[in-house]
């Protein structure tokens, strides 16, 4: 169910941002505009396409789609991969931006822009969250480290990614 949902949902934001692009002089299309402009970042605000939203809904949906393929996981495995979207993307990245971006001076890693501050605070509340699901495993340790690290040293699409490497991640640990 919740995969026919989230492509139901996916195709309806492409819908909207379609008309949002191809019919600027509209009334809706200038609403929906207005409607993201609190929303954008620096990033976004460059493009003429807004995909941020479709890749959060994909970051967060991507690994129940995946885990389908995994079907002989653990009970553990399964809940792990399936909910690293909304961990990882949800409550991680989350979480270590308002920690990072709250700090007056954070200490950066790299060029990204990115602060240790922010990702140990990734870092926590992502095992945190795995240790709310069952005890922490050596596999989900070694992704989230994996995934951190992913989070503070890409520049683009890292949303996309977080997840990806996570469930990478824990299945060549496992």
């Amino acid at each position: 169910f919740i995969t026919i949902a989230g492509l139901l949902v996916l195709s309806a934001m492409a819908c909207i941002e379609t008309i949002r692009v191809n019919f600027p002089k509209l009334n809706i299309s200038k609403r929906i505009s207005l409607a993201f402009k609190p929303v954008l970042d620096k990033k976004d605000s460059a493009k003429v396409l807004i995909t941020s939203h479709m890749e959060l809904l994909v970051a967060c949906l991507g690994p129940v789609w995946i885990s389908a393929l995994f079907p002989s996981c653990s009970f553990y495995q399964q809940t792990a991969v399936r909910l690293s979207g909304v961990i990882t993307v949800g409550v991680g990245d989350s979480l270590a931006a308002i920690v990072g971006i709250s700090l007056k001076r954070p200490h950066k890693i790299s060029t990204s822009g990115k602060s240790w501050e922010g990702t140990v605070t990734f870092i926590i509340s992502v095992l945190a969250c795995l240790h709310g699901i069952d005890r922490l495993r050596f596999e989900a340790i070694i992704a989230t480290l994996a995934a951190a690290a992913t989070e503070c040293l890409a520049r683009d699409h890292d949303n996309m990614l977080i997840p990806l490497v996570f469930i990478a991640v824990y299945f060549i640990a496992s």
